[in-house]
C-alpha cells in the first residue's frame, strides 16, 4: 500500500475533532480562550486560518470536479468531453492537489513548532499526536503507508508557495499586505512559523540530494527544458543583455589570468578556482546554443555566478590570515553581480533560475521512484566539482534570501505599526491589522494555482519530522 492524500473535509473533520478534544481537555470554548497557553493558541490559529482558506480557494475547483463527474455519470457511455473539458478537470484536480499539500506542509510545520519550543522535560503532546495522525506518520502507521521523501517534499513546497499569500502581490519585496489571513497571530510567532517552514523545506531539499545515486543512463535534451519558476525583471534587468553579461564574464577570466601570470584557465595554481571558471564556462556554452529566452539566460548564468561567488566566500571564511576581497574574481563578480545593492529576494530567484536549468541537465527524472544523476553530464568533465555540494550550496543560498526578505519584510512592518500605535495608541492590532474574511484570493491571486513539477525541480525532502511539546 501506497500513502494516499486525505481529501479536505477529511481533514476538515479531523482538525474540527481535535480542536473539540484540545477545548474540553483546557475546559475552554474556543481557541481564542487559550491565553493560558499562548503557543497552543497561535499553532491552532495558524492552522485554523490556513484551512479556512484552502478550502475557500478549493472551492471553485472543488465545483469544476463535481460538475464534470456528474455530467459523467448521467451521460454514462455517451459522456464525450472535450479536450477542454478534460484540460480543466485536469487543472482543477491539479489546484486541489496543491492546496490539500499545503495544509499538509502547515500541520508538519506545527508539529515541528511543537519541537521547537518543548523542554527536554515534555512530551510531545496532544496536538502532535494528533497532527501526526492527520499527516500519516504516527508511530502506529505502516512504514509503507507514510508519505515518501517526495510527497513530504511537495508539503513543504506548497505551504511556502501558500504562505506568500501574506506579502503584497505574494512577494516579500513588497512587505506584508494588510489584513491577510493570519493577522491573528502576533508579529514574533509568525515569523517563527514562516521561517520553520522556511528551514523545513530547506533540510527536505537536502535530504533529496543525499539519496541521488549516480547511476541514470539517460540524456538530457534542453530543448525540453522549460523554466518553472522565472526570474523578473527586476531581477535580470541591471545586467544589460546576455551579451553584456558575458563580455564582463570573459574581462574578468582575463583579469585572474593577468594577474597570476598564465595563458589560460588550466594553468591556474587553484584547483577551485578552475573548476568553478570551467563550470561557468560549460553553463554558458550550453545556454549560447539553446532556444531558451534571452532573459532566462542571464538568471541562470548570473545565478550560477552567485554560486561560484558563495563558493569563494566559503573558502576563504576558514582563514583568519586572508579575506575574500584578496580574490581577483570574486570582486569581479562583487561587481557585475552587485550584491551590495540587490535585494535578497531578487538573488533568489537568479538562483533558482541556476538551479533549475543544473537539475534538469544533470538529474534524471523519477525511475522506480527515485531520482537519480546522469553518469554523463554537462560538468562531468570538471575536475574538482562536486555536484551534489553546488545543489547543497545552492538550496543554503536561497534559503538565506528567504530569512533575509522576511528580516526586511518584518522590520518595517514593525517600524510602520510603530507609527500607527503613536498615532491612534488606543487601537489594538494584530499582525497586520484586523482579520479580514473578504481575503479571497486563489492560490497565486487571479491565476490558477501551478503546482509543482517534481521532475523539473528539486524537490523536498522532509527533515526527520520533530517531535513535539505538550499539548
Amino acid at each position: 500500500m501506497t500513502f494516499v492524500l486525505k481529501e479536505l473535509s477529511e481533514l476538515r473533520k479531523h482538525f474540527d475533532d481535535t480542536v473539540d478534544i484540545f477545548l474540553k481537555r483546557e475546559n475552554k470554548g474556543k481557541i481564542e480562550d487559550l491565553n493560558s497557553n499562548p503557543q497552543r493558541k497561535y499553532e491552532l490559529q495558524y492552522l485554523s486560518a490556513i484551512l479556512s482558506q484552502i478550502e475557500e480557494q478549493a472551492q471553485p475547483f472543488l465545483d469544476t470536479i463535481k460538475e464534470y463527474e456528474k455530467k459523467k455519470s448521467v451521460e454514462k457511455e455517451k459522456f464525450s468531453p472535450t479536450t477542454e473539458d478534460i484540460q480543466k478537470k485536469d487543472k482543477a484536480l491539479e489546484n486541489v492537489t496543491n492546496l490539500t499539500n499545503a495544509f499538509y506542509g502547515a500541520m508538519l510545520t506545527t508539529i515541528q513548532d511543537i519541537e521547537n519550543n518543548r523542554r527536554s522535560i515534555d512530551s510531545p503532546g496532544l496536538l502532535s499526536a494528533c497532527l501526526k495522525d492527520a499527516v500519516g506518520i504516527s508511530e502506529e502507521a505502516k512504514a509503507e503507508d507514510k508519505p515518501d521523501i517526495y510527497q513530504v517534499s511537495k508539503f513543504y513546497t506548497a505551504i511556502n508557495g501558500f504562505l506568500n499569500q501574506v506579502f503584497q502581490g505574494h512577494d516579500s519585496r513588497n512587505g506584508f499586505t494588510k489584513n491577510h489571513m493570519l493577522t491573528a497571530i502576533p508579529t514574533e510567532s509568525l515569523d517563527k512559523f514562516i521561517q520553520t517552514s522556511y528551514e523545513l523545506e530547506k533540510d527536505a531539499q537536502k535530504a533529496i540530494v543525499a539519496s541521488f545515486t549516480n547511476d541514470a543512463e539517460t540524456n538530457a535534451e534542453i530543448s525540453r527544458y522549460k523554466a518553472i519558476k522565472k526570474s523578473p525583471a527586476s531581477a535580470t534587468d541591471r545586467f544589460a543583455g546576455w551579451d553584456k553579461l558575458n563580455k564582463a564574464l570573459d574581462e574578468l577570466i582575463k583579469d585572474e589570468l593577468a594577474d597570476k601570470n598564465v595563458s589560460k584557465i588550466e594553468k591556474l595554481k587553484s584547483s577551485e578556482r578552475i573548476a568553478q571558471l570551467r563550470f561557468l564556462n560549460a553553463i554558458r556554452e550550453t545556454l549560447k546554443h539553446s532556444e531558451i529566452n534571452e532573459s532566462e539566460k542571464v538568471a541562470i548564468l548570473a545565478g550560477s555566478m552567485h554560486l561560484v561567488h558563495k563558493q569563494i566566500l566559503k573558502e576563504y571564511s576558514s582563514s583568519y590570515l586572508t579575506s575574500p576581497e584578496q580574490s581577483i574574481i570574486f570582486n569581479g563578480l562583487s561587481k557585475i553581480l552587485g550584491v551590495d545593492e540587490v535585494k535578497p529576494r531578487d538573488v533568489e530567484t537568479l538562483v533558482t533560475s541556476a538551479t533549475q536549468f543544473m537539475q534538469f541537465m544533470t538529474v534524471a527524472p523519477k525511475n522506480n521512484g527515485k531520482k537519480a544523476i546522469r553518469s554523463s553530464h554537462m560538468f562531468s568533465a570538471i575536475a574538482d566539482f562536486n555536484l551534489k555540494g553546488a545543489f547543497n550550496l545552492l538550496i543554503d543560498m536561497i534559503f538565506e534570501c528567504r530569512m533575509a526578505s522576511l528580516k526586511i519584510a518584518v522590520e518595517e512592518f514593525k517600524k510602520e505599526t510603530k507609527k500607527e500605535i503613536k498615532k491612534e495608541p488606543k487601537e489594538s492590532k494584530g499582525y497586520l491589522g484586523s482579520f479580514s474574511s473578504a481575503f479571497n484570493k486563489t492560490f497565486f491571486g487571479s491565476k490558477a494555482i501551478e503546482e509543482e513539477d517534481s521532475d523539473e525541480e528539486l524537490e523536498h525532502t522532509p527533515a526527520t519530522v520533530g517531535q513535539n511539546k505538550n499539548g
